[in-house]
């Protein structure tokens, strides 16, 4: 079953386009970290803006997820755009640390919005078909992945046009050229926007029926928590894919500080990150080449667990230039190698009926760890180095590493009894 039938390309061709458009204008992501850390922010002070984004996500991302499978995914998505928008500009004029942590407190809100609500509308074009589902996972990916090369390419070219570090005053207000990339993110949002509300949802009776939205979903809720306490598997399998996306992410703040520690300018750590970006696309088809080699998704999770360790290790011999960008690059992609796997395999055993509740949960349980761990990560950089904080995450691979363990040990007892 091709991916590009009419019937299929119909209905997701306004994700793919949201993915593609969204991402090729130039984005303030690429140098987040030198623009605030220009502001005079500390590498703590930025992890605490990532903390209070994570905090407001825990708080909001269930019943933001509720709303999406009760009334509409698709507006709650639109939602996030729009306030991520807006949230941008704001944050274009913020000097104010405090500010800075409220705006981040809104951006992680308007997260939730569409966290869970937008995969699992777009899962559901797919009509529950598995390879359909991986397919799409692997056409989003290099879909995001050219859509990221251009806008990264377009960013290095921006910097390099206005000056990254030069200063603009306009009346009283007085800004650098890379402060100016928050203005085009948030044109990145609205186009997104636009995009988006082209995508087909079926309409949810209920909003016409006008039922409680309180009672329904504490029902919703309850029934996602008893689907997890039920299967063993699935309680395992969700486990792994909050921890192991935790261990797996190079996070923002760290790689950019890496890249800064290694003498990289603004510019140039644009200009790797847009390298990264096409080479990632190319990350995209190393899951279907290798995926014919192991009998099991456990199998090829753990494979790619520990080739992550091994890589991550080696950030401690990284001195030249080159070595440095080949690491950045291949440290960056094992969530794109890991994920057009375990992704579908994850969303194959989840009802229609809770699918989006069940992500925003998955996104909950991250948000605790990025909670506490973000402190932590910031405090790191500051104290001990960038090479202390890169290799720190290898703690959630190996407790990843432990629960597929445990997956493949109920498996086999399930067979044995059988």
């Amino acid at each position: 079953m091709s991916l590009f039938k009419s019937k299929n390309w119909g209905s997701l061709w306004p994700a793919y386009a949201t993915f593609f458009f969204g991402s090729i204008i130039p984005q303030v992501s690429a140098i987040f970290v030198v623009l605030w850390a220009a502001r005079g922010f500390s590498f703590f002070q930025i992890s605490l803006g990532f903390v209070v984004m994570r905090a407001a996500m825990f708080i909001f991302e269930i019943p933001t997820g509720v709303i999406a499978d009760l009334y509409s995914k698709k507006v709650s998505t639109l939602m996030h755009y729009l306030l991520s928008g807006i949230i941008y500009i704001c944050l274009f004029f913020t000097h104010s640390f405090v500010l800075f942590l409220v705006l981040f407190a809104f951006e992680g809100i308007s997260k939730t919005l569409s966290s869970g609500a937008a995969e699992a509308l777009e899962y559901e074009q797919c009509h529950d078909d598995e390879q359909l589902a991986k397919k799409y996972y692997r056409t989003k990916e290099v879909i995001m992945k050219v859509g990221e090369t251009i806008g990264d390419a377009l960013t290095v070219g921006f910097l390099l046009l206005i000056g990254a570090n030069s200063i603009y005053r306009f009346w009283n207000f007085e800004f650098r050229g890379m402060d100016l990339l928050y203005l085009t993110g948030a044109l990145g949002y609205f186009i997104s926007l636009v995009f988006y509300s082209c995508m087909k949802e079926q309409k949810n009776s209920r909003i016409e029926a006008g039922e409680n939205y309180l009672s329904e979903a504490w029902v919703q809720f309850k029934t996602t928590i008893s689907y997890l306490k039920n299967s063993q598997h699935i309680m395992w399998l969700f486990l792994f894919m909050v921890v192991a996306a935790e261990g797996l992410s190079f996070w923002e703040p760290v790689n950019q500080a890496f890249l800064l520690d290694r003498n990289f300018s603004p510019e140039y750590i644009a200009a790797v990150i847009a390298i990264t970006g096409l080479i990632s696309s190319f990350f995209v088809y190393i899951p279907r080449k290798m995926e014919r080699f192991f009998s099991h998704e456990i199998g090829y999770a753990f494979f790619v667990l520990v080739a992550h360790i091994i890589i991550t290790v080696c950030a401690w011999i990284v001195v030249s230039p080159l070595i440095a960008i080949i690491f950045f690059v291949v440290k960056s992609n094992f969530a794109t190698v890991l994920n057009p796997i375990m992704r579908p395999y994850f969303q194959h055993h989840i009802p229609n009926k809770i699918r989006a509740t069940m992500l925003s949960a998955e996104s909950v349980a991250a948000a605790i760890l990025v909670v506490g761990i973000s402190p932590v990560e910031g405090y790191l950089l500051d104290r001990f180095g960038v090479n202390i904080a890169v290799t720190f995450p290898i703690i959630f691979v190996l407790i990843a590493l432990f629960i597929l363990i445990q997956m493949k040990r109920q498996s086999n007892l399930e067979k044995n009894i059988e």
